[in-house]
């Protein structure tokens, strides 16, 4: 059966869309026309490798390589699926972009402070913080994000010395790549591991209104588990 004109209309509407659209994801919903029409143009440009099919009804619209259209970075493809607010590394791939190893894990690992949302894309496993409201709350970024994860698991994923990963973290909490209240306040939600080495950073960093914030640590067994003690 041959395509209608507005069918026609349809498709070159989306064809010169896409060529405004270089770095961006996209769904059905961002063009004009029947939304049957726009995926099937949708599907014949992913074909053609003018797109990317990165997850069921999304579609990214990157540089394309000699292999085809280079993906989405994965951070950006897990904040489109979950949104920005509190998502960011978790395990290795946290200790990797805060610079505590140079380890490149084979599946990039990111947290997300809500239901994880099904993820096609299999460099990626997405851990589930929904129960870590204070992330969510004070919208942390992915370093922030970051920094929670690793002082949750740093001897299993830190690669530095214990000292100089220290002095590495508190250099990070002091920049402005952090926030510290916000940090802080998020911290509420955390293991008391996690609150107790933060509230430690804080301090090694002459960051003392942030570390109030954060009570103490009552149980020794805690203070002695933490990446770095007040």
């Amino acid at each position: 059966m041959s395509e209608t004109a507005a069918e026609r209309s349809t498709a070159s509407g989306v064809r010169g869309r896409l060529t405004r659209s270089s770095g961006k994801f996209l769904r059905a919903q961002d063009f004009e026309g029947s939304h049957s029409a726009v995926l099937r143009e949708l599907s014949r440009r992913a074909a053609a490798g003018d797109l990317r099919h990165v997850h069921k009804g999304l579609y990214w619209c990157g540089p394309k390589t000699m292999l085809g259209m280079a993906p989405p970075a994965p951070l950006e493809l897990v904040q489109e699926l979950a949104g920005t607010a509190g998502v960011g590394p978790a395990e290795s791939s946290a200790a990797l972009a805060l610079g505590l190893s140079t380890q490149h894990p084979r599946r990039e690992t990111f947290a997300v402070a809500t239901r994880p949302p099904r993820c096609d894309d299999a460099r990626l496993v997405i851990k589930d913080r929904s129960g870590r409201e204070g992330r969510r709350a004070q919208k942390l970024n992915a370093n922030e994000v970051a920094v929670l994860e690793v002082l949750a698991d740093w001897p299993r994923v830190i690669e530095l010395p214990r000292e100089q990963a220290v002095d590495r973290l508190v250099g990070v909490v002091s920049s402005d790549a952090v926030r510290p209240a916000k940090l802080a306040r998020a911290a509420k939600d955390e293991p008391a591991v996690v609150r107790e080495g933060l509230r430690g950073l804080f301090v090694r960093g002459g960051l003392q209104a942030a570390a109030q914030l954060i009570p103490p640590a009552q149980d020794p067994k805690i203070r002695d588990r933490a990446l770095v003690v007040a």
